[in-house]
């Protein structure tokens, strides 16, 4: 082979080595990148996520990244929550905008910016400051702790506002009102409200009193300006023209806000002393009757001592022990229960009760009411005649009994549910007298009983031993009698003092166990020349002689006892006598 050509083969042939190394060294190169992977992003997060700083002055706030930074980077920073930047903090890079960027040097592990708060003389209370991680550059990422809170702590407090009095009273014609004092325990730092609200059970907004400032409904908001010691509000009675009660006004702190709060003493009442008199309530008269058969009733009358200024009532109490509602009686206005509320109209001197008796058939002692004012409402209060006793007299006529037992001096006496006279005496002569007989309830009367020829006293009258008969047994046990020893001999004596006007019904009882000669004891009476007989009265307990309707001559009854032919005796054990009054 030439040696030229030789060279050439050998140029070319070194050539292609050299080209096949770099190959070789591109693969090997290329083989290593495949097995070491892109490292992970960098987090970036707050080393603190809250962070308290007092009013006037600074802190730093730290960003930490996860590991080192391999170049340079940014993180945008937003701020947010409820203080306000420049007025309440300020930051360095600037946030004036509403965020800022931070740059993260190549080789920082952490990177931060300071935070100022800014010192005044205003209490607002703690406030917030928000920053929040955003928008990382690349190969960053943000972690979970991408928020921190800064508490800016107020180094000012809140004034205190209490009440300085608890109570107070100021009279209705007080048109200038009443000024209530609010003192706050320090200057106030910054402005805020104090908020009154106002209760009470009878004065109403508007129509009783008014305020200054005016209440928003039940409430009262009183403003505070910065610097202020006191706040205050004033209360303006309206003055009327008519009585009623004192109006109790309670006033309550119920809020503040701003730079004042709510101390202890929160409760005020003020109490509008009323100007003007009451109309009193008094029954005109004490007492009054209407009878039964009144269908149109009567008026009891209710005078007020002045005219009354505005509308009121009148409470009126009834007592009876004898008369019950809606059976003997009604009203007008009706009673609601034992309570009857009589209306009273402005301008009015008085009003009335009206009670309307109801008729009946029954023969009763009278009925009697007793009504009492008890209270008084609106513009009316009681005054000192309080009680009207009104009696409804009873038109049926009312049965009345006397009873009479006859006998010697210790017969024995006769009780139970009536009442008896005891007409005992051992020698019943001419001119014995038992004068006023008492009726069978009890009540004394004009009756006289008077013996006119003398009679005999015997203590052998018959007896039931249940008192079961015509008249109770200690009214049969003895008797007065006609002495002998003449047979048809008469004895008398008489009942004086009685009405003429009146028709009598006379019962008389005769028995004894005396056994007369032939066996038979009749019993022959007259009173006023009507004479009745029983033929055998020997111990008898049932038979009487009666007498009905009758009338009395010139207000005397006569009685007239005669033995009869045959031994017998003519005796009276008891006597009834009766009548209907109205």
């Amino acid at each position: 082979m030439p040696f030229v050509s030789i060279y050439a083969w050998i140029k070319t042939f070194s050539k292609r080595s050299a080209l096949l190394v770099v190959v070789a060294i591109f693969s090997a190169w290329l083989s290593s990148c495949k097995d070491d992977p892109e490292p992970p992003p960098i987090e970036l997060f707050f080393s603190a996520t809250a962070l308290t700083l007092p009013e006037g002055s600074g802190t730093t706030v730290t960003v930490s990244l996860s590991r080192a930074a391999k170049s340079q980077g940014t993180v945008k920073v937003s701020l947010d929550g409820d203080a306000v930047y420049t007025e309440d903090y300020n930051t360095d890079p600037s946030g004036i905008s509403g965020s800022f960027i931070l740059t993260i040097p190549a080789g920082a592990s952490e990177v931060q910016f300071t935070m100022a708060s800014v010192n005044d003389n205003i209490f607002e209370g703690d406030k917030n400051a928000t920053f929040i991680l955003m928008d990382p550059s690349k190969g960053f990422v943000l972690g979970t702790q991408k928020t921190c809170v800064v508490t800016i702590e107020d180094d000012e407090s809140q004034a205190v506002a209490n009440f300085s009095i608890a109570s107070q009273s100021i009279a209705e014609d007080e048109t200038s009102g009443f000024s209530v004092v609010i003192p706050l325990s320090a200057s106030a730092k910054g402005t805020g409200s104090v908020t009154v609200s106002w209760g009470s059970t009878l004065a109403v907004y508007g129509t009783n009193f008014n305020t200054l400032p005016a209440a928003s409904g039940s409430a009262i908001t009183i403003p505070v300006a910065n610097g202020a010691t006191q706040v205050d509000f004033t209360i303006v009675p309206v003055d009327d023209s008519y009585f009623h009660e004192d109006f109790v006004l309670v006033f309550e702190l119920t809020a503040a806000t701003g730079s004042v709060r709510i101390g202890t003493d929160k409760i005020f009442t003020l109490t509008i002393t009323e100007d003007e008199s009451p109309s009193l309530a008094n029954f005109v008269s004490a007492s009054g009757s209407v009878s039964e058969a009144n269908v149109t009733g009567v008026a009891i009358p209710v005078s007020l001592s002045i005219p009354a200024s505005g509308a009121g009532t009148i409470s009126l109490s009834i007592v009876s022990s004898s008369a019950v509602y809606g059976t003997h009686f009604t009203t007008q206005p009706a009673a609601i229960g034992n309570t009857i509320l009589l209306p009273v109209s402005e301008n009015s001197i008085g009003t009335e009760l009206r009670v309307l008796p109801i008729d009946d058939d029954v023969d009763n002692a009278n009925r009697v009411i007793t009504f009492t004012i008890t209270a008084g409402g609106g513009v009316v209060r009681p005054g000192s005649a309080l009680s009207f006793e009104l009696t409804i007299t009873d038109n049926e006529p009312t049965l009345r009994q006397v009873f009479v037992s006859f006998g010697t001096a210790t017969a024995p006496l006769v009780t139970g549910f009536s009442t008896w006279n005891h007409a005992y005496t051992d020698l019943p002569n001419a001119g014995v007298t038992f004068s006023n007989l008492v009726r069978a309830d009890g009540t004394a009367t004009t009756i006289d009983l008077t013996v006119i020829t003398p009679l005999t006293a015997q203590p052998l009258g018959p007896v039931t031993g249940i008192n079961s008969g015509a008249f109770p047994d200690n009214a049969l046990k003895e008797y007065w009698y006609v002495p002998g020893p003449s047979e048809g001999i008469t004895r008398s004596f008489s009942l004086l003092q009685l009405n003429d006007a009146f028709t009598y019904t006379i019962r008389i009882h005769g028995g004894t166990t005396f056994v007369s000669s032939d066996g038979v004891n009749t019993m022959t009476v007259s009173i006023n020349g009507d004479q009745k007989v029983l033929a055998d009265v020997s111990n008898n307990v049932t038979q009487v002689l009666q007498w009905v309707t009758i009338s009395p001559v010139a207000s005397t009854f006569t009685f007239d006892l005669t033995d009869t032919n045959g031994g017998g005796i003519c005796m009276i054990n008891a006597l009834e006598i009766s009548w209907f009054e109205n």
